[in-house]
């Protein structure tokens, strides 16, 4: 998470806290859980990315783009 934005780092620390939050939710379904990780890793994956994306644009086209 080095080059993750201090911005970007707070949403994957809210990310974090969701799943957090989420455990001291009663159970409903068996899959559930899973269901609910899968999607806040898939939300998280779009933020970590974020510095790759940067990194490529500026090695392609140099300066900020974005």
């Amino acid at each position: 998470m080095k080059d993750l934005t201090v911005s970007e780092r707070v949403v994957v620390r809210m990310l974090e806290a969701a799943w957090s939050a989420y455990l001291t939710l009663p159970h409903e379904r068996d899959d559930e859980a899973l269901e609910f990780r899968r999607k806040l890793d898939e939300a998280a994956a779009v933020v970590k990315m974020r510095p790759a994306r940067r990194w490529a644009a500026e090695a392609e086209f140099g300066g900020n783009h974005g």
